[in-house]
């Protein structure tokens, strides 16, 4: 296991996101004063939310239901959470949270990156699936809880049993409410020999998760909160994307492609498609 580190928001601004590592980082503070989960629920409870049901730590295949707030909080603050496990993930305070989102401070700056999105993590007990980021770096601000945070390089990717042309790992982790591994170490022999860094996140505490580094993270038997912000490169969305200025790491490069199929391409027809499938239903209706 690698030795993990403590940096200065300074510190992170002279460095080379594109290379660098992850680390704690000091003189960031995301509230003026923390949240706790009952101010979650006073603020938002009556909002009707998506939430991902993990069943044997496969969140991608998670079944969504519309839940509010309220009745989320009040299933997860019982008996600790079973499988298929609920999880408040992804949302967006902006989208979902205005409220919530006017009280977050704003991004920090990051040198040659823009601003994508703050998002709202809110658990207990369940654990992410292994996963990277595609788009640039990212900051989990620990609001309320503890988040234990596992990363591993992008040179490790040999032993993280990637799925093909996706930024997720197939090796499903379903320890509950500790900081412990549980996941078929028969189907997945070398990812126990991956080196990793691991970060115990604490309220009041801010992880820099580079790009391309995977991670998964722990939700401890109390509720955690978390606002994570997401940056992108800033020369993505440019002419750029097809002569990049770095290629992602060699076992990234598919994912990198198809990501530019899809935006350039395929999300463009689809939407194109729906647009005239609404003109058509439109045009039908007023005959």
């Amino acid at each position: 296991m690698t030795e993990s580190r403590t940096i200065s928001y300074e510190e992170l601004l002279a460095s080379d996101l594109s290379t660098a590592e992850p680390a704690l980082v000091t003189g960031i503070d995301v509230l003026s004063d923390l949240w706790s989960p009952q101010h979650i629920v006073d603020e938002v409870g009556d909002s009707e939310v998506p939430i991902v049901y993990i069943r044997k730590g496969d969140y991608v295949g998670g079944e969504r239901k519309l839940r509010k707030v309220r009745d989320y909080y009040n299933e997860i603050i019982g008996d600790m959470p079973s499988d298929p496990f609920p999880y408040l993930a992804e949302l967006s305070y902006d989208e979902h949270f205005p409220s919530l989102a006017q009280q977050l401070v704003d991004p920090p700056p990051l040198k040659g990156e823009r601003f994508g999105q703050r998002v709202m993590y809110f658990g207990r007990g369940v654990h992410s699936q292994i996963h990277f980021h595609t788009g640039g770096s990212a900051m989990l601000f620990c609001i309320h809880g503890t988040k234990v945070v596992r990363l591993f390089g992008p040179d490790q990717t040999d032993k993280l049993y990637k799925v093909s042309a996706r930024n997720f790992s197939r090796v499903l982790v379903s320890s509950v409410g500790e900081n412990s591994y549980d996941y078929d170490q028969s189907a997945f022999p070398q990812f126990g020999e991956a080196d990793y860094v691991e970060y115990e996140v604490h309220a009041g505490q801010v992880l820099f998760i580079p790009i391309h580094w995977w991670h998964s993270i722990q939700n401890l038997e109390d509720v955690s909160l978390t606002a994570v912000y997401f940056w992108d490169q800033a020369w993505k969305g440019t002419w750029r994307d097809f002569v990049p200025p770095k290629l992602p790491p060699k076992h990234m490069r598919l994912d990198y492609v198809r990501n530019l199929a899809y935006k350039y391409a395929i999300n463009p027809v689809k939407r194109s498609r729906l647009f005239d499938r609404r003109q058509r239903m439109r045009s039908s209706i007023g005959k």
